[in-house]
């Protein structure tokens, strides 16, 4: 049985996101002033803080986290913290944190709509969005500062670009995740094995 949604739907779903966005950030809203229950977003955070204060070698040094052993050198790619870095040197610690995760959010789920409505269709767009917007826990997630949360909207925009053939603005994304998340390596192997396949099948 075959899924109709009325087209009217589909080309109003941009005009939904700002909606969908200012749900998250009011349930979001208690939660400001409680402390964030994970590690990662505190790590993430002090890296960022680092960088900030100490310049250009705070990139390539991990100091405060590992101060009890007197640092260490950065091993996480660190376009994430650089991005938070400057955004905390020019608004402070808890409103970069609240703009990243704003931004993240927004981006999230404009990223998914237009990739998918663009690489599979209008039904399968709306359907995303509303599978994304329903995942427990994800949204709360997605609004702290994590890389994780960032590099899901550059791995789609790289599903758009590869699979469109942009060998430039592939190249670059895939740079972006690279030096953005661990998970650029994944990616790339992924899309590698993809190209040699289809490459063997031709």
């Amino acid at each position: 049985m075959e899924i109709r949604i009325k087209k009217e739907t589909i080309y109003n779903l941009p005009y939904f996101l700002p909606i969908i966005f200012l749900t998250i950030f009011i349930l979001r809203i208690p939660n400001f002033m409680i402390p964030i229950r994970e590690v990662d977003p505190y790590g993430h955070t002090l890296r960022a803080y680092d960088i900030a204060k100490y310049g250009i070698k705070a990139v390539f040094w991990e100091q405060s986290i590992y101060s009890h052993i007197g640092g260490r050198p950065a091993m996480y790619p660190p376009l994430y913290h650089i991005i938070l870095a400057l955004l905390q040197k020019t608004a402070g610690v808890f409103f970069a944190n609240f703009i990243m995760g704003a931004v993240q959010i927004f981006l999230l789920f404009f990223s998914i709509w237009f990739v998918t409505y663009k690489l599979v269709g209008k039904t399968a767009s709306l359907l995303s969005i509303l599978l994304l917007f329903i995942m427990p826990l994800r949204t709360d997630v997605w609004f702290i500062p994590l890389p994780a949360s960032l590099v899901i909207c550059l791995v789609a925009i790289l599903s758009y670009s590869f699979f469109n053939n942009k060998k430039i603005l592939t190249s670059i994304i895939l740079s972006l995740i690279i030096y953005m998340h661990y998970l650029g390596s994944a990616v790339f192997f992924v899309f590698l094995c993809y190209s040699f396949l289809k490459k063997k099948k031709c």
